[in-house]
């Protein structure tokens, strides 16, 4: 990652507070102004109906956030496909497959109701890792939402959809409509992008049924902040409260097999971290919760698939560091893990997202979608 990347990253998400970061965000607000205008109008016409959305056959659930990532929606859509499982609801997931080699003109289907079809670089690394957890829910990818939500009812007989990422997505309607926020970001100091994260500007909070606060568990969480900031803003919306936490650790082996670790084990072990997820810095947080010692950390740009180059420059600080193994996320692995091996062993995190309000929030679920299945 670049220095000049970093330092307009810092500045952005407020991690910077001195007043040179206040003046450039200062001088980049009217910029956010703009922007944001364009997604404010947009949501305006479909309100209005100068644009119409379009419904599906059957019942939809929709899972995005107002941030540019990093706020846990993969292991959100999991949680929700393990509810309707549980429930015997036939389902299937749509996602557009940011970071895929995948082509534009076609829905590519990841996992049918019994295996994987796709890897990296087709699928992208989320839709991967969502195939690979989720056994028997057909994956598609798709950046039209609407042919692959018609796709999966005609394939797959869906009884229910989860679409991911598409809380922007206005084009495709949904039954129930979930945000989730990391509650690490005080709402009330966070901008459209260029001066902050969001897409979109925080009223757009208002379109969501259920408001989900994420990472409420990591160190900088401002969870009851973002609480009252929420119940004043849209005091109809439901709100719920996730923690994410590393409940094993694992190696990746080869392509067909893992070993699992004690946790404990790896409790004061040399490694070298590094990442191409969205939020970083929550992994580094992650790895300092196992107790690791952190030689070393790289991040990468999200969905960065990774170069013989990074591959070199993993090895040498791992061998320079005399590290007892590398450690990555699993969505990384699934990505690239044959690749990575060569730079060392390799070891990741498997990563549990838990509701706090576990029962309310299944009713929550299955009291919207039970009532639309036919």
């Amino acid at each position: 990652m670049s220095s000049y990347r970093d330092y307009y990253l810092s500045i952005v998400e407020g991690k910077k507070k001195e007043i040179d970061a206040n003046i450039i965000r200062f001088i980049l607000l009217p910029l956010s102004f703009i922007y944001s205008f364009f997604p404010f109008l947009k949501e305006k016409l479909y309100q209005t109906g100068i644009l119409k959305s379009i419904k599906l056959d059957v019942p939809v659930i929709s899972v995005g956030n107002l941030s540019w990532g990093g706020t846990g929606k993969t292991p959100a859509v999991i949680e929700i496909s393990n509810i309707l499982k549980k429930h015997s609801i036939n389902h299937s997931i749509i996602s557009r497959g940011y970071g895929s080699n995948s082509q534009k003109n076609r829905a590519l289907i990841v996992s049918d109701r019994n295996k994987i079809l796709e890897k990296p670089p087709l699928a992208s690394d989320e839709n991967y890792l969502l195939a690979s957890k989720l056994s028997g829910i057909p994956i598609i990818q798709d950046r039209d939402r609407i042919r692959a939500g018609r796709l999966a009812v005609k394939e797959f007989e869906t009884k229910a959809i989860i679409l991911d990422d598409a809380y922007q997505h206005l084009k495709a309607d949904r039954d129930v409509n979930i945000l989730l926020w990391d509650s690490r970001v005080t709402p009330q100091k966070a901008y459209p992008i260029p001066a902050g994260t969001l897409r979109e500007r925080i009223s757009a909070v208002k379109r969501a049924d259920a408001i989900i606060l994420t990472k409420t568990n990591q160190k900088g969480s401002q969870y009851e902040l973002c609480r009252n900031f929420f119940e004043k803003l849209c005091p109809d919306k439901r709100i719920f409260t996730a923690s994410h936490k590393a409940v094993e650790i694992k190696e990746n082996d080869n392509d067909d097999s893992e070993i699992q670790y004690d946790m404990e084990s790896i409790k004061g072990k040399k490694t070298v971290g590094f990442c191409a997820i969205a939020d970083c810095d929550s992994f580094k947080s992650t790895l300092e919760e196992l107790g690791v010692e952190i030689c070393q950390f790289f991040p990468f740009r999200d969905h960065h698939f990774f170069s013989e180059k990074d591959i070199s420059i993993l090895s040498n600080a791992f061998q320079k560091n005399k590290a007892d193994f590398l450690i990555t996320t699993e969505k990384d692995v699934s990505r690239c893990g044959s690749l990575l091996k060569k730079a060392g062993r390799v070891l990741y995190p498997v990563i549990s997202f838990k509701i706090n309000e576990e029962e309310e929030f299944e009713k929550f679920i299955i009291s919207k979608i039970s009532p639309l299945i036919s």
